[in-house]
């Protein structure tokens, strides 16, 4: 009888630490992300390429980063949305001082990181 006491109690605690894990992953997604001209990411120049996006929807962080190196850092705001997105997508601004990236949307998710106000914002499906 210890024996199965022993037994179940260990199962609960792996059961526990599994749905632990999956939760917090739920929160961090990684996504590749292609960006078809010059824009600004908070105050950093971020030049057209492939870049590597590290969204955590707890914090509302988002890192670009290219080859392991974080280009840059800004947080925003994580907003809910009805459906989930189709598309990873890339949500730019036309301004006095070039194109801002205002928001990403990632494939498969319902929630959005804004990262300024979404007025006159053009997205771009950029899919990887």
């Amino acid at each position: 009888m210890k024996k199965l006491l022993v037994y179940f109690a260990v199962a609960l605690v792996a059961a526990g630490s599994i749905s632990y894990s999956t939760y917090a992953q739920s929160n961090k997604r990684s996504v590749d992300v292609s960006i078809s001209s010059d824009v600004m990411l908070d105050n950093t120049l971020v030049r057209k390429g492939d870049y590597r996006a590290r969204v955590d929807f707890e914090t509302g962080e988002l890192k670009l980063m290219n080859n392991g190196e974080v280009i840059a850092t800004v947080k925003g705001q994580v907003v809910e949305r009805e459906m989930k997105s189709r598309y990873t997508a890339v949500s730019l601004r036309d301004t006095e001082s070039g194109r801002k990236m205002v928001g990403l949307m990632l494939a498969g998710d319902k929630r959005t990181l804004v990262l300024n106000e979404l007025s006159n914002t053009t997205t771009t499906a950029e899919e990887k």
